[in-house]
């Protein structure tokens, strides 16, 4: 008999824009012990340089938080 792993559902991130154009990514957290980020690209991005990193801070309980600054160009 072969065991399988369920699959991950997949992520999702809710968003806020606020009046001066930031923006704020809530996300469930998997590891809150870990290290994430949460990383934006266009979806037809060819270049690592056309991606942003944003890391990933504890926000309230099994939610993970990034915030993107409106001071923040995005390619």
């Amino acid at each position: 008999m072969t065991s399988q792993t369920p699959s991950a559902a997949p992520l999702r991130a809710d968003c806020i824009a606020d009046s001066a154009g930031g923006l704020t990514f809530d996300v469930a957290a998997h590891d809150p012990m870990g290290t994430a980020h949460l990383l934006l690209r266009r979806s037809d991005a060819d270049a690592a340089e056309e991606t942003v990193g944003l890391p990933l801070a504890p926000a309230a309980e099994g939610r993970l938080r990034a915030a993107l600054p409106s001071s923040v160009c995005l390619p």
